[in-house]
């Protein structure tokens, strides 16, 4: 099974002027609330004979998970995961990313304080597709997906969540060790770049982990190239279409449906199923997927950094623990420059 990268919603309550998004802050902060002080403390789940001992068994592979993760960088662990929140849906939240019908370009929201966020995430799916809804009456394509991780950045005491047990135990350590990573380094206003650092320390780390049981880790850099080479189609595709846009001068969203049809019968969906069948996957998502504008915005909005991150730690022949350090020394020489460049550029210069 190809292992679709996480990718992760970040809710604040936050003040702002717009009453739109004043609402709409107001609704997800009440349920961030309800998520963070619904939650049960660890002990307590534990030794509840009602409780499933298949959670059980997950909620000890977290902490474990936790321990080996800060032990690492040799940084105190906090309450963070200390809690555990049982959901009554499968989902944490609903992502909604919307794009114009004649770019692949994801519609930005932003927010004071936190910056500028390519996605809406809501807890309620009532209220992601109403938002989904009226993008589409303005014109645009967009994806709604669920979503099985949640982080508030270290700003509070994260749970545990059930949806975390939607992953196998070899998943759940890279979904644990990106989430925890957020608690690390997180730099404003660069959305690509701390999803694409998160996954790149977290599939290091989940490598180290399960260092002594190869053929764990041979499954999953199997699926991770598998993945890799799927996105690289994606990108690839992405960028051929969004080509085809720009030079038809599409003006309407029923010509952006003709392109759309062409490119993805014709190009992205049979060079994906040829990876598929070379790699033996059964279950090939990707080929799943009802794919539009927005879909391909919000695949290639993470992954166009990763090699480049690879690169740099590379070229600076530098342990994971010293490759964080040097990170955060050039965030802080980023902020005091006063640069007008990204963060992005700052760090990773001509790799990029």
């Amino acid at each position: 099974m190809v292992f679709i990268k996480k990718k992760h919603i970040f809710l604040f309550l936050l003040f702002i002027s717009s009453c739109a998004k004043t609402n709409y802050l107001i609704t997800q902060g009440k349920g961030q609330w309800d998520l963070l002080h619904s939650a049960r403390p660890n002990s307590e789940i534990l030794g509840d004979p009602t409780v499933d001992q298949k959670l059980k068994d997950k909620i000890h592979l977290i902490e474990k998970y936790k321990q080996y993760f800060y032990q690492q960088f040799n940084e105190k662990s906090g309450g963070i995961y200390s809690k555990t929140n049982i959901l009554k849906s499968e989902a944490v939240t609903h992502l909604v990313i919307a794009s114009p019908y004649n770019k692949i370009e994801a519609i930005e929201e932003w927010f004071p304080f936190m910056g500028s966020f390519p996605y809406l995430g809501f807890f309620s799916e009532e209220d992601a597709l109403k938002w989904a809804q009226k993008r589409e009456q303005e014109g645009n394509w967009v994806y709604v997906r669920k979503v099985y991780a949640y982080s508030t950045l270290g700003h509070f005491e994260d749970p545990i969540l059930s949806s975390f047990f939607y992953y196998d135990d070899v998943e759940l350590a890279e979904l644990i060790f990106h989430e925890l990573f957020h608690t690390l380094f997180f730099a404003k206003n660069e959305v690509d770049l701390n999803e694409s650092l998160a996954n790149y320390f977290a599939e290091e780390m989940r490598s180290d982990y399960f260092k002594n049981d190869p053929q764990i880790n041979k499954k999953r850099n199997e699926e991770e190239i598998a993945s890799e080479a799927i996105m690289q189609i994606i990108v690839d595709v992405g960028q051929k279409w969004n080509q085809e846009l720009a030079e038809r001068g599409v003006k309407t969203k029923q010509e952006s449906e003709e392109v759309q049809k062409r490119v993805v019968s014709t190009l992205l969906k049979p060079q994906i199923k040829a990876v598929c069948e070379k790699y033996k996957i059964s279950e090939c998502r990707y080929l799943e997927l009802e794919w539009n504008n927005a879909l391909m915005a919000s695949m290639m909005t993470y992954e166009r950094v990763s090699d480049a991150i690879g690169k740099k730690r590379d070229e600076l022949n530098l342990s994971l623990p010293q490759f964080l350090s040097y990170i955060k020394d050039q965030y802080k020489e980023y902020r005091r420059s006063g640069s007008g460049m990204s963060f992005e550029l700052f760090l990773l210069g001509e790799n990029k």
